[in-house]
Formats: structure tokens, C-alpha cells, sequence
């Protein structure tokens, strides 16, 4: 079972072009999230959410920099409102994300917003204790919250 995080390619081999956009082709992508199944290029540049998770089988882990680049991009096009309700927790990064509501006039800024949660994953995800996948997202989400409750009045 694909997990978010796992590295996916082709269940044909690497000669299927599975994941390709225009003229450009990817051999490899991660999965941001099984349900609805998103894949993201490793690079963050590329987005497919119309592909089924049984043509892929998972060929290792992202490394922690490249799922947050990964991770990065899904939320700004959740931001942008084109990807809503998405639930990733197969492996428990968390259970769901609802699209992410406008901004309020006087409130935080989105780029604000995002650089909270950001760093709240980046500084959970590098520490040396974290086990699990799902850890740095669970605290990420709660940082922000809370962050939001002090700041955003």
C-alpha cells in the first residue's frame, strides 16, 4: 500500500510514461496524499491528481527535504483552492485537511501563515526523536492554530 512520502513509480516499469505533463517526463514522483490520490515531482514543479494509486508501487521513502518541498506545494495549491479536502492518513500525517479558508481583512497573510506552519514541520521533522512520519505535520497544524488564537485577532 502506497503511504505519503513513499517515492512512486510505474507498476509497468520505468518505459511507462505514466507521469508525464506537455513534452516533459518524470520517471518518479512522491504521494502527498491517498485519498484523493496527489502525486508532486520531487522538485515540487509538477502536480497529478488524476492518476490511480494502483498503477504505482512505492520504491522507498522521500527524504525529509524533499517531502517538505513535496508538502510545501500541496499546501499553496490548497491555498490557491485547487486541491480541497484532501486525507492523508494512511500513515497518519494527519487525518484531514479541509480547504484552507480565505483571508480576513487585518488578519494574518497567507505567505505568514505559511511560513509558521512551515517552520513548525521543518523544526519538528529535523529533530532527532521524531519516529514517525506523521509527527512533524500533527505539531506543524497545531503550531499554527495556535499561533492563529494569539496573533490573529
Amino acid at each position: 500500500m502506497i503511504e505519503v512520502g513513499d517515492i512512486v513509480v510505474s507498476a509497468k516499469g520505468p518505459t511507462d510514461p505514466i507521469l508525464v505533463t506537455g513534452s516533459d517526463y518524470y520517471d518518479h514522483a512522491v504521494c502527498v496524499s491517498v485519498n484523493p490520490f496527489i502525486l508532486i515531482s520531487k522538485t515540487g514543479d509538477m502536480r497529478w491528481s488524476n492518476k490511480n494509486a494502483d498503477d504505482f508501487v512505492s520504491r522507498g521513502k522521500a527524504s525529509s527535504v524533499v517531502l517538505k518541498t513535496c508538502m510545501k506545494r500541496l499546501l499553496d495549491d490548497m491555498i490557491d483552492g485547487e486541491v480541497n479536502d484532501v486525507s492523508i492518513g494512511s500513515n497518519g500525517l494527519t487525518n484531514n485537511i479541509t480547504k484552507v479558508q480565505p483571508i480576513q481583512e487585518n488578519s494574518i497573510s497567507i505567505e505568514e501563515k505559511k511560513d509558521v506552519w512551515l517552520r513548525a514541520w521543518v523544526a519538528t521533522a529535523s529533530s532527532s526523536n521524531t519516529s514517525k512520519s506523521s509527527t512533524p505535520t500533527y505539531w506543524a497544524d497545531i503550531c499554527l492554530e495556535e499561533y492563529l488564537q494569539r496573533f490573529d485577532k
